[in-house]
């Protein structure tokens, strides 16, 4: 089958394109400009050199000799090559295959290959090894000759059938038998054969359906795989079609041959066969089966038993044995490309996270073709032209291919290449799971580790300061370099040394969020405080770990705790479960939330209650859980000795959904501990010496044991005792670890279990092990000795485990006992608790995973007590960027929260009234060693004041509202002024007493004042007269400038895939561009007053220059100017626009006199994105000219000068393009204002154009931007030459009278609605958006001084759709009150979007619905945004209304006023004094008598309430002291109040008492 025309095209596009990326790859980039390292005595650190330097194919050096540091390539020999035996000679060595796991692919390092002898025969010369010598060299001096003075035998390839038995695949090619054909046989070969005459007489015979006279190659693959329970053991054959027919002609007629294995070895033909006829029919080939062409290149088997079978030119064919019978089934076919494939591979990866990937690479001429689950990639490969046969193995993130006797090493991952292997090499092999490869020349065997190549610094002494230059060097001889300074540290030197790194960003935005804080200096324990001394005019605060506040519970007492533990909620890292087991044995798990990252309120609620009936004990593991969907918990708890329960609970319901059960009259069965990762249970039972791993429990339990015959048989040595596995749930979980007396065995489990290092420890010690990404810690501690030992493990490449430091513990510290360890899955932390020998108090170690022996020890948290040993301690840890740790010494407990990165935040001291502040930022470094001095760090920062940060002058506002109640009925609207709040405010809250009852709210500046009105998505707006016309795919709209629906509409097509863009109006004519597959139109309309519109003559027009889409249209003085961009993303792709001259005829009008402006036409030497334009005319030398100016998003503006009647016929002349880089203007010391090298500038409108003066025209503008303030400019441009140059921007003429301030740190979007008297921005923060509201200055009265002008009002909405920049937002003036038409409103019933008008106010209002029932009060206020809030408080006086409260009143009655008809009874509230008692707690039961959860501050309604359609209104009765001067409960105001489904209601206690409300 081919591939269609369309995937051929697309292909060719992804090739021309990965060509050329890797035509910008042939150069060197440096990533860092210098580094700075302190490693420690008998430390090894390894850098991957991709850190430093990005390029092809890079060779790197050393400027000078640094004994301490060495370049590990990206091939490195891990061991001493061994020597071949003498015998191999010159010969090619034939087919070296190395002897693996058929489960999983894993090698068990045992090599084999074959080669000719001298005397006219085979030999099969093997290695032996166990899965622990990963790094080994294969010595090849074990043979066994096959064949013996038979000149016409030959052998092709072979394979293990099992440890200690080959398969040989060879043919007699003396055509005796057959004249036509080679008679094929196996030879089964064991390890203990030494008579070839034996070995020849049981050979087997396997006849082929094709027949050859000769065959130089040909391929067996043998697989033992277990499919659906039925075991399986097959062999195919096949001969390539290069080898069946030539390199330049390939045969077309392959075949695939499948045999069967049994279980003693006998081999059985079989009718399986993969041939063109059977290929054919499976794809339902429509022509003629005989005349199909089948090309085979290559094949390979899965674990599964999957057969992928590599066509030349067709893809990739995927075949199955059947389970139950010898039938082969036909999967699928992986279309590729359309070139020659050469050769394929076929792999799994598996991911840091336990993701278990399909891999696939095909090479081609020049370029190699990736898929990698369901994504799609290639690497253009300019060096590799390959001939057959070729090679190319994939070996998890690793691409080796080879050509011209060079293997290219690639990276899935990366596009470059990585480095390359040049030796007259024989035969290799690749490990498909550990980046390891075997490598044969004429004379040795050589091992290689691969990897992206390393710098590795180690040194056994410490050493001065020292310096050097790393150098990568191309294949053309460039060079990039990176100095380093170094210096080799004592173990114990506790010195703080800089980094010369720069912690603080170049520019700050006003507010902002928190920084990442950099790593500055080296050193343990590092504190960070601001500088001593004068102010730098920066105040730094460093979030690194604090207490949490727990409210919503009552924690049991820390006495009474005997267990607990910590899990993150994976959907949200400020969320987690939080696990207490109490000496009663019940079990309670919360549910914590906290608002943001660094927030140290903590709101928890009961998620679940469980009676267990023993103890969890922590030392066996008794306990584990993950997170699920929607708050659902699994957990694994042991029940029994004998048992292990498995069970989810879900909103409080927690039920059993498996048990795992041993035999209880064995004691022997008794479970010593177990361990939960993703993989599956690890259950040790250590009487019996076997580990139980259960990797499925749905719907049978299915499990493998690890016993002392296993692992003694993978090479193990010590004594087979396993008393505790350990592993990581969360990262690389196949990988486990087991406690015996003497060692630390680390295994793999990945469909099949393999030994991979044994590793001694301490005999008699407590062990523990911490498993990171990519190294681990074991923890060692002899309680009789106190002898302490943490050591760190690289296991970034599984064949090449090794200890990197000894983690030192400064003569200070020192493990208590019992051994209390724990660590973040997600991130490797490491938490020890220690005694601080110098403070005589009890801390907790925190050490960073990876890092240099000098920063590992990442915090000491002080529990500020002595804890003496012995005393239980419950620690317990969860979670990655914020990690949350429990501590518990029985008397007291808490909840902390860490950090991995610190977070910074930077705040001014000094107010400038300006947009761009210089100033300097400092900190202090110090730590809790005696001797270490303090280091200062101080660089210059730029703070852009945004004017975000709300503030309300206390004293103006009492100033200037004393605010007088009416006592009428009807709605009162009382304006509260303006001048006693800055920044910028996007909602006001009210509090009082009438507040909660909403009697007294304050209005918002952007309020609604119409009903929603519910449009399709509109793709634009424009103002039509005194309605709106809104443009949809293929119609217009009209809106009223009440937000009423008119009746008119007009539809441009009627066409499946027209959809129109962009509108515009002039005068009676509505312009719009609509787009139809690769072609775009402009439809003109003609609409009266009365909205009646017609096609204005033939309607529209087709507009060919257009290659994208029509953006913007705009009309003025018979000239049609069109926009050819991305209006919502401007950089995506370079823009054009397009100016006609719009010609009408009596029957038709015409697009004429077309000017093209473009990168070429504006002369540009880089990429013009045009983002917006916008003209103006004006008089010089008598004649009318138009200057249209043109925004380009990553430089600036444009200016061309047209002349529109140049001539009689109408043809105009443009006059010159000049640039404006307003980057460059924004930053000179002249504008004193800023823009970023990121910042895009959007849209541009002419403001002012004030005329010619003195041979100047001065023209006023405002251009937006994505992340700095928006500006008004004042361009002065000459116009000296008018006539021949054109109008010529100058920027020396040039200012900046005002900005509009953005919006904290969201990004402006490329939307802008203008009128005379205001603006319209829009921003977002990916989440929400928020529409801002400016003001325009007086533009005859600006000041040579810039004016910042914060927004006077925004609408704020936060989106559930995927529409952040699809709504529309248009602001019009009437009578000098602004209003906004925009559609942000999100309708969650409807699920859609709807169109609302809103008042534009000056100033916040106070509503009072009934002034009767409002008394004398004060009211506090609240001017808030997304990143701050400010407060202030008011006296409201009123003619009378409700009382403010008397000790002596008894009873306040609320009647239920909504509901009663249709729940019943339900609103009657009891209440219950306790008096004398002070409980923080308010109780709600419901009428079955069950408590609802709630705090004094906060009470949600539950969905015991939610059964009320619309809201309720509630009876309260509340009892008052007579000893009380003031009401001990609050409800902000006591009058009638509503609840909304789902509402909070914040209640305020002044005295908190218990109270019980009953809901009946």
């Amino acid at each position: 089958m081919e591939i269609s025309k369309i995937s051929q095209l697309k292909m060719i596009v992804f090739l021309i394109t990965q060509l050329a990326i890797a035509y910008g790859q042939a150069t060197c980039k440096s990533m860092v400009s210098q580094v700075k390292v302190y490693p420690a005595v008998n430390e090894y650190k390894n850098w991957n050199l991709t850190q430093f330097f990005t390029g092809d194919n890079l060779q790197y050096k050393f400027d000078s000799d640094p004994s301490v540091f060495k370049i590990r390539p990206p091939f490195q020999e891990i061991a001493t090559q061994k020597d071949l035996p003498q015998q191999i000679g010159i010969d090619d060595p034939i087919s070296l295959k190395p002897y693996y796991q058929d489960s999983n692919g894993v090698w068990m390092n045992q090599f084999a290959f074959i080669d000719t002898s001298p005397d006219q025969g085979y030999i099969l010369y093997y290695a032996t090894g166990t899965p622990l010598d990963n790094n080994v060299v294969p010595d090849f001096q074990q043979t066994i000759t096959i064949v013996k003075n038979e000149p016409f035998i030959k052998c092709f390839d072979l394979a293990y059938l099992d440890s200690e038995t080959f398969i040989v695949d060879c043919a007699d090619e003396s055509l005796t038998d057959n004249p036509d054909s080679i008679v094929n046989y196996f030879y089964i070969v064991k390890k203990t054969d030494t008579d070839p005459v034996v070995i020849k007489q049981n050979r087997i015979r396997t006849d082929s359906m094709r027949s050859y006279k000769t065959l130089s190659r040909r391929k067996i693959q043998y697989h033992d795989y277990t499919i659906w329970g039925t075991n399986k053991r097959i062999i195919i054959r096949g001969a390539p079609a290069y080898v069946t027919g030539t390199s330049d002609n390939l045969d077309t007629n392959s075949i695939l041959e499948i045999f069967i294995v049994d279980s003693k070895n006998q081999i059985t033909n079989t009718n399986m066969f993969i041939d063109r006829g059977q290929i054919a029919n499976d794809i339902n080939y429509s022509g003629d089966h005989e005349t199909f062409e089948f090309k085979l290149i290559d094949f390979d088997v899965t674990a599964n038993g999957d057969i992928y079978v590599l066509d030349a030119s067709n893809g990739i064919y995927i075949y199955q044995v059947q389970k139950d019978k010898n039938n082969l089934i036909y999967q699928k076919k992986i279309e590729t490309y359309t070139g020659i494939a050469y050769a394929f591979d076929v792999n799994y990866r598996l991911k840091r996270n336990g993701e278990r990937i399909k891999q696939l690479a095909v090479m081609y001429d020049q370029y190699i073709l990736i898929k990698e689950g369901d994504f799609t990639t290639g690497y253009a490969t300019p060096n590799i032209k390959p001939k057959f046969p070729a090679q190319i193995i994939l070996s998890q993130k690793y691409i080796l291919a080879v050509s011209n006797n060079v293997i290219y090493q690639y990276s899935v991952d990366s596009r470059y290449l990585i480095g390359t292997l040049k030796l007259f090499f024989k035969a290799f092999v690749v490990n498909p799971y550990e980046p390891d490869l075997v490598l044969l020349t004429n004379t040795v065997s050589q091992r290689y580790l691969i990897s992206y190549g390393y710098l590795t610094a180690h040194s056994s002494i410490s050493t001065g300061f020292g310096s050097f230059k790393l150098q990568a060097v191309t294949e053309k001889g460039e060079v990039c370099e990176i100095p380093f300074e170094f210096k080799v540290l004592e173990a114990t030197d506790t010195t703080i040394y800089p980094l010369g790194v720069n912690p603080f960003p170049e520019v700050i935005t006003y507010p902002a969020d928190p920084f990442k804080l950099s790593v500055m200096a080296a050193g343990p324990n590092l504190k960070y405080t601001n500088l001593d001394g004068p102010t730098t005019g920066v105040n730094v605060r460093v979030y690194s770990t604090w207490d949490l506040n727990i409210t919503g519970v009552v924690l049991p007492a820390a006495a009474n705790v005997v267990y607990s533990d910590l899990l993150v909620d994976k959907t949200n890292e400020n969320n987690f479960y939080f696990l207490l087991q109490t000496t009663d044995l019940n079990i309670t798990i919360y549910y914590c939330q906290s608002v943001s990252t660094y927030d140290n309120q903590c709101d928890c609620k009961i998620q679940d209650r469980i009676k267990a009936t023993v103890d969890i004990d922590r030392s066996k593991s008794s306990w584990d859980w993950y997170s699920g969907y929607q708050n659902q918990i699994t957990f694994y708890y042991q029940t029994s000795p004998f048992t292990i329960g498995i069970f989810v609970s879900d909103e409080g319901k927690t039920d059993t959904i498996k048990t795992i059960t041993y035999d209880s009259t064995n004691q022997l069965n008794q479970i010593t501990s177990y361990i939960f990762t993703q993989e599956g249970i690890y259950v040790v039972q250590q009487a019996k010496k076997s580990i139980d791993y259960y990797f499925q429990i749905f719907p049978v339990e299915t499990k493998f044991t690890i016993d002392e015959a296993l692992v003694k048989k993978q090479g193990y040595v010590g004594t087979w005792a396993p008393k505790q596995v350990f592993a990581n749930k969360e990262i690389l979980s196949q990988i486990v670890f087991i406690h015996t007396d003497d060692y630390i065995l680390m295994c793999d489990y990945n469909n099949g279990f393999t030994l991979m290092k044994q590793i001694p420890v301490l005999t008699g010690a407590e062990i523990d092990v911490a498993v990171g990404k990519e190294t681990f810690f074991i923890v060692q501690f002899i309680k009789a000795t106190k002898q302490s030992l943490i050591t760190e493990y690289s296991f970034e490449a599984l064949n090449y485990i090794q200890p990197i430091k000894i983690i030192p513990l400064y003569g200070r510290y020192q493990f208590q006992s019992p051994l209390t360890v724990d660590y973040s899955f997600e991130t490797g932390f490491l938490f020890i608790r220690a005694l601080d020998t110098t403070a005589q108090k009890t801390v907790i170690l925190v050490y960073q995973p990876d890092t240099l022996q000098h920063q590992s020890l990442h915090k000491v948290i002080e529990t500020n007590e002595l804890i003496p040993d012995e005393t239980p301690f419950e620690m317990c840890i969860s979670g990655e960027g914020q990690m949350f740790i429990y501590l518990n010494d029985k008397k007291q407990h808490k909840v902390l929260a860490l950090l991995q990165d610190a977070l910074m935040v930077l705040l001014p001291n000094v107010k400038e009234a300006q947009y761009v502040t210089k100033l300097d930022a400092g900190i202090q470094l110090s730590n809790n060693f005696a001797g270490t001095d303090k280091v200062s760090i101080k660089y210059p920062v730029k703070f852009l004041n945004t004017q975000s940060i709300p503030k309300i002058d206390e004293k103006a506002l009492e100033k200037d509202n004393k605010i007088k109640v009416g006592s009428s009925n009807s709605q009162q609207v009382l304006p509260l002024g303006s001048d006693w709040y800055q920044g910028q405010v996007v909602h006001f809250v009210a509090e009082c007493q009438s507040c909660a009852s909403g009697n007294v709210t304050v209005r918002d500046l952007i309020h609604p004042i119409s009903d929603k009105l519910f449009l399709d998505q509109p793709n634009d707006v424009a103002q039509f007269k005194s309605y709106f016309v809104y443009l949809f795919d293929k119609k217009f709209e009209f809106v009223d400038s009440k937000g009423v629906r008119q009746p008119s509409f007009f539809e441009f097509s009627k066409a499946q895939n027209e959809y129109c863009t962009s509108i515009s109006v002039s005068g009676d004519y509505i312009i719009t561009g609509c787009f139809e597959g690769t072609v775009n139109r402009v439809y003109i309309t003609q609409c009266t007053d009365k909205l009646v519109c017609t096609a204005f003559l033939q309607g529209s027009k087709d507009v060919a220059v257009v290659t994208n889409r029509i953006s913007k249209l705009q009309y003025i003085n018979e000239y049609l100017y069109i926009l050819d961009s991305n209006n919502i993303f401007p950089t995506t792709y370079q823009g054009q626009m397009h100016i006609y001259r719009v010609a009408v005829s009596a029957t038709a009008w015409d697009l004429v006199d077309y000017k093209g402006i473009s990168q070429t036409s504006l002369n540009s030497q880089f990429p013009v994105y045009l983002a917006d334009f916008d003209v103006t005319q004006f008089q010089a030398s008598g004649k009318t000219y138009t200057l249209i100016v043109v925004s380009d998003a990553k430089s600036g503006l444009y200016f061309i000068t047209q002349l529109p009647d140049s001539n009689a016929n109408k043809n105009p002349s443009y006059l010159g393009s000049y640039p404006f880089n307003l980057y460059d203007f924004l930053n000179s010391e002249q504008a004193g204002q800023f823009a970023r090298a990121d910042t895009y500038f959007y849209q541009t409108r002419y403001l002012k154009n004030s005329g010619v003066t003195a041979n100047t025209l001065q023209v006023t503008l405002l251009v937006t931007t994505n992340n700095v303030a928006h500006y008004g400019i004042i361009v002065g441009l000459n116009v000296a030459d008018i006539a021949t140059a054109g109008a010529q921007p100058q920027t020396k003429l040039s200012t900046v009278p005002f900005l509009f301030n953005q919006y904290g740190t969201w990004d402006g979007l490329n939307k802008l609605s203008l009128t005379a008297t205001h603006a319209a921005i829009s921003y977002t923060n990916r989440a929400s958006v928020l529409t801002a509201i400016y003001k325009i200055p007086n533009l005859s009265t600006l000041q040579a001084t810039t004016s910042m002008i914060p927004f006077s009002a925004g609408l704020s909405k936060t989106f559930a759709t995927a529409g952040l920049t699809t709504f529309i937002s248009i602001l019009t003036v009437e009578k000098d009150q602004p209003y906004l038409q925009s559609n942000l409103a999100y309708d969650s019933d409807l699920n859609t979007l709807s169109l609302l008008r809103y008042q534009v106010d000056s100033q916040p209002s106070l509503i009072i619905k009934a002034g009767s029932k409002v008394s004398a009060q004060e009211v506090t206020i609240i001017a808030r945004n997304d990143f701050s809030q400010s407060s202030g408080k008011f006296n409201i006086q009123a003619s009378g209304g409700e009382s403010s409260g008397s000790s002596n009143w008894w009873w306040i009655t609320l009647l239920v006023l909504a509901g009663i008809g249709i729940v019943g009874g339900l609103g009657f509230f009891a209440y219950k004094k306790v008096k004398g008692k002070n409980i923080e707690q308010l109780q709600i039961f419901n009428n079955q008598n069950q408590k609802i959860n709630c705090d004094e501050q906060k009470i949600r309604v539950s969905h015991e309430l939610q059964i009320i359609n619309d809201f309720l209104k509630i009876l309260i009765l509340i009892y008052y002291g007579d000893d009380q001067k003031q009401p001990s409960f609050n409800i902000n105001g006591y009058g009638l109040f509503s609840m909304k489904m789902g509402q909070s209601i914040n209640y305020n206690i002044r005295s908190p008492q218990l109270y019980q409300i009953y809901i009946q």
